[in-house]
């Protein structure tokens, strides 16, 4: 259970620290 939640944990702060370069690149991509 806990190594299970543990990667769940992980995966979500891979996805915010992943998220705001996803944008900026977006925005670039669009010429934002």
């Amino acid at each position: 259970l806990e190594s299970k939640s543990g990667q769940r944990k992980r995966r979500l702060n891979q996805d915010q620290v992943i998220a705001p370069t996803n944008v900026k690149a977006i925005k670039k991509i669009l010429g934002i």
